[in-house]
């Protein structure tokens, strides 16, 4: 998929610009994506590495085919683009809409440091902390076709246990709804993640219109997809 991708031109619009600006700063991956025979090297440095590290660099590459509409894999993503940049989060939550909508919502969020690369989609930062990239002979990406908009991706989405609330427009006044279980924390709480019950969710699921959810298990952080039948 990366190697159709980068290998498409895009005639129109601003994605050529930024796509085109991409393929000159980080011609590593350029080159080698857009070489079909690499598809085997790159199965072959794969096997050699552990589950963990296999797990990292695949959500490292998806993450750069979820950064742009145009990819095979954008429409069946699993992952959740955020920014820590507010102006970004409310133009995207704005798109489209009209004045005084009462639709959008701009979610307010934390990754513990703990979490990167489990929770989020790994940077290059992350990566090199977890991988040597340069020694298994796999290319680095510096930064992703719209650095400008200062993502940070998420795997499943966000957990409740990380969010501080949400700001919501009702009758054209802008509100900030706070998680509620941020004010059952004392002093014992470990400033990490909020003690958030989830006991019932199983349950509650069930009346919605979902077909599906994801958990994620604390012994090994292993992510799971659940089927609502």
């Amino acid at each position: 998929m990366l190697s159709n991708l980068l290998k498409r031109e895009f005639p129109f619009g601003s994605i050529r610009r930024f796509v085109g600006d991409f393929k000159k700063r980080e011609s590593g991956v350029i080159n080698f994506f857009s070489n079909q025979n690499n598809e085997y090297r790159f199965i072959e440095i794969i096997t050699k590495l552990n589950l963990k590290q296999q797990i990292i660099i695949r959500d490292y590459y998806l993450g750069l085919l979820h950064h742009i509409s145009k990819s095979e894999y954008y429409a069946s993503s699993f992952m959740l683009s955020t920014s820590i940049d507010f102006s970004q989060a409310y133009k995207f939550a704005w798109s489209k809409e009209v004045k005084n909508s009462e639709n959008p919502l701009i979610i307010f969020g934390w990754i513990p440091h703990k979490f990167e690369g489990i929770l989020s989609v790994p940077d290059s930062r992350i990566l090199r902390d977890k991988i040597d990239m340069e020694t298994i002979g796999l290319p680095v990406y510096e930064k992703s076709f719209f650095p400008y908009q200062k993502e940070v991706t998420l795997k499943g989405g966000l957990l409740p246990h990380y969010i501080l609330g949400y700001l919501h427009t009702i009758q054209g006044d802008e509100v900030f709804h706070v998680n509620p279980t941020l004010f059952e924390t004392d002093d014992l709480w470990n400033g990490i993640e909020l003690p958030v019950d989830q006991s019932t969710f199983h349950q509650r699921i069930q009346n919605t219109m979902f077909g599906r959810y994801f958990t994620l298990a604390e012994d090994n952080n292993e992510f799971r997809q659940n089927d609502i039948l």
